[in-house]
């Protein structure tokens, strides 16, 4: 009667995988969103908090003892059973049936799979000899289906390990903190005792209990036959490191940031982030605002951007992301809104230049101004040096970061263009802004400034900041658009270029900032603009190489004041280091100029073309449409007397001076009027002034305008 019941189980065992095909699985391990950086490394994978999380691997990635050991402690015969070990079925069915209940299991790696994967969830806690017959029935038509490999790989991808952990890879990485192809024996051994019990064996919680389940495990394996007696003893006594973080976070808030974007049903997300790059900013972060400690500084944020693709290579949104103690420890402040300062000023002359009202060649008064805002009131605008520069050429006005002529450029072209411009640039702006949005007023987010100064360093267009590059469905179907981010042109290459040219002239930023400060990286072209605002509560600096572009901000989130910190000594430092992680040898390259842009040579305080009657000049850069278009300007000055060419004869009674007539044409203002480049007086119309001179030739010069004459002594006259 026994041999008629085996024969038959055995005839099962055989016939019911080729008349049954493998049935759909009634559930898949929980897969989660896996959040991976740009070259597959996991940043964060998001649990279930019912199921937990799962990996999966193939056999193949998983070390070859955790495969050994799992089989040694769940099914000896695994190799060789056809799913089901007949013989330890038969006794824990007659166990069974003798009890009334089920008592006893014997249930192989794939009688286990079936229930994991084919029974419905109501089915699975189901004690009931009935079932046990359907899960056997199961592992019959699965290992004829699937073959041997694939089971015993299911099986590995669907235990459940513990917090929250399900399938072998993500239990490596909960408790040693390692992918499971890297396990030693020892590690592979407490693992694979885990899917028993995993609440009584938590190696973090019962550690007692699980090193000696693991111990078991180990003899298992050298009883049949998958180590040495030797190698057990050392294994069970090898110093166990667990993993004091299960559940890893790495750039929590750029995380944070991918989860609010990412595609619905995303199981696999591959991020742009470089997990290096990311590391070390944090780092970096860190030790600036510990070093700033004493000043009140408590928090500072980085973004990385990539030039060419808008792909962001790393962001940090703050210090401490897991400290208890800091209320706004999870507040991005890589995309918080808050005043940019003087960083904002690149835009304001973006929208100036290509306006058209202003170029490169003007000159911008920098001198006590009141203005009137668009409600009537009085706005007078101070420097950070509480000086003013008089006449300043727009080059050092915006490189120096000199406000009054900030505020001059925006009272001639108008708020609007600015406005227009700055959303074209992804800069959204209060449009009740007024003056003070010249030096930063309005508040911005740190990511999207950083963005648009990208526009500059890609020669004017404009990209969305890009965090993810694919996402996949639990499919593997894709589920994001592979293709690049479209750019858009927000500004001409002549006015990008230009912007790129000031920002990185280093003689241009001396007045401000002094030659070779922490903003002057040597032997590369790097283009970069500092903010700080009002009593200390925000410190910017952004600038880019044809790269990327990193943009730093340096504060506190609840708006407190910093204590004399600017952004050249708060967030320059940050800005800099983080940069120059980025700088290879293409970036001491600066770009060339667009060919409509010509290079020509400038008197030093005036807008007119250098020539003999300059005192000094410049050389600038303009484009050749303005200067063919140039009109040329009507004299401002005349020089009435002497003539060109005259020869001089000093009155004997005032034998040291001669007199000069000069006729200034109506609105030309004040000139001076110089003799030999020495200033002998001022006129405003038609003046006569005396020249102080001595025998030889000499040279007037009045706004452009020059005579050369010839004074000879006394006495020579008849000879002449």
């Amino acid at each position: 009667m026994k041999r008629g019941v085996l024969g038959s189980l055995m005839a099962l065992a055989v016939l019911v995988p080729l008349l049954w095909p493998v049935p759909s699985p009634s559930e898949m391990p929980p897969l989660g969103m896996q959040i991976l950086d740009r070259q597959g490394r996991l940043l964060y994978q998001a649990l279930d908090p019912l199921r937990g999380g799962s990996r999966p691997v193939n056999l193949d990635e998983m070390a070859p003892t955790v495969v050994a050991a799992t089989i040694a402690v769940e099914d000896a015969s695994f190799w060789t059973n056809p799913g089901l070990d007949v013989l330890a079925t038969v006794r824990a069915l007659a166990q069974n049936v003798r009890a009334g209940d089920v008592v006893a299991g014997g249930s192989t790696i794939t009688q286990q799979l079936a229930r994991l994967r084919y029974l419905p969830p109501a089915e699975r806690a189901e004690r009931s000899v009935q079932r046990k017959l359907v899960e056997a029935w199961l592992a019959l038509r699965l290992t004829g289906a699937l073959g041997k490999q694939h089971v015993l790989e299911a099986y590995l991808n669907s235990a459940p390990f513990g917090n929250l952990s399900t399938g072998v890879e993500a239990a490596a990485w909960t408790y040693f903190g390692k992918p499971a192809r890297e396990l030693s024996l020892a590690e592979s051994a407490l693992l694979a005792g885990l899917p028993q019990s995993p609440s009584d064996y938590d190696p973090f919680t019962h550690f007692d209990a699980a090193r000696a389940r693991q111990r078991t495990v180990l003899d298992l394996m050298v009883r049949h036959g998958f180590v040495s007696s030797t190698e057990s003893a050392r294994a069970a006594t090898e110093e166990l490191r667990l993993n004091d973080r299960p559940h890893p976070l790495t750039a929590g808030h750029f995380v944070d940031l991918v989860r609010l974007v990412a595609p619905a049903g995303a199981v696999r997300v591959w991020t742009t982030l470089d997990a290096d790059l990311q590391s070390f900013a944090e780092r970096e972060t860190q030790r600036q605002v510990d070093r700033l400690a004493e000043h009140d500084v408590g928090n500072a944020a980085v973004v990385v951007l990539d030039v060419a693709t808008g792909e962001m290579r790393a962001m940090v949104g703050g210090v401490d992301y897991f400290d208890p103690d800091r209320p706004a420890a999870q507040v991005n402040m890589a995309v918080t809104p808050r005043q940019p300062g003087s960083a904002f000023k690149p835009l304001l002359y973006a929208a100036a230049l290509e306006s058209g009202r202003i170029s490169l060649a003007s000159v911008l008064r920098d001198e006590r101004t009141v203005f009137l805002t668009r409600l009537g009131e009085r706005y007078v605008p101070e420097n950070y040096d509480r000086q003013f520069h008089g006449q300043t050429p727009l080059r050092v006005a915006l490189a120096s970061s000199f406000n009054v002529p900030a505020v001059q450029v925006l009272n001639e072209i108008g708020v609007e263009p600015v406005l227009i411009l700055a959303g074209e640039l992804g800069v959204g702006l209060d449009p009740g802004s007024d003056l003070s949005l010249a030096l930063g007023a309005a508040e911005v987010p740190l990511l999207d400034l950083t963005a648009a100064y990208g526009a500059l360093a890609s020669g004017g267009l404009a990209r969305e900041p890009l965090l993810i590059s694919r996402a996949e469905d639990a499919q593997g179907r894709s589920l994001v658009d592979p293709r690049p981010s479209v750019a858009r042109r927000v500004l001409s290459p002549e006015t990008a270029w230009l912007l790129d040219d000031v920002l990185s002239d280093d003689a241009a930023r001396a007045p401000g900032f002094g030659r070779d400060s922490v903003l002057h990286v040597a032997g590369q072209h790097v283009a970069v603009k500092t903010g700080t605002t009002s009593d200390f509560r925000d410190n910017w600096t952004v600038g880019f190489t044809a790269d990327v572009v990193v943009g730093v901000w340096v504060g506190n989130p609840d708006n407190r004041p910093m204590r004399d910190v600017s952004g050249v000594s708060g967030a320059a430092p940050l800005w800099r280091d983080v940069l120059t992680a980025t700088l290879d040898a293409s970036s001491a390259t600066a770009p060339a100029p667009p060919p409509d842009l010509r290079q020509v040579e400038l008197c030093a305080l005036s807008e007119q073309m250098a020539d003999a009657s300059c005192a000094a000049h410049r050389l600038e850069w303009l484009p050749a449409s303005i200067l063919l278009q140039q009109p040329d300007p009507a004299p401002r000055v005349r020089i009435l007397y002497p003539d060109a060419g005259s020869v001089l004869v000093p009155d004997p009674l005032v034998p040291s001076a001669v007199p000069i007539e000069v006729e200034v044409a109506p609105g030309a203002g004040s000139i001076d009027v110089l003799v030999d480049d020495r200033r002998v007086g001022v006129c405003a119309s038609t003046c006569v002034l005396a020249a102080p001179v001595t025998p030889g030739t000499h040279v007037i010069r009045a706004a452009g305008e020059s005579v050369r004459f010839e004074v000879v002594p006394s006495g020579r006259e008849s000879s002449l």
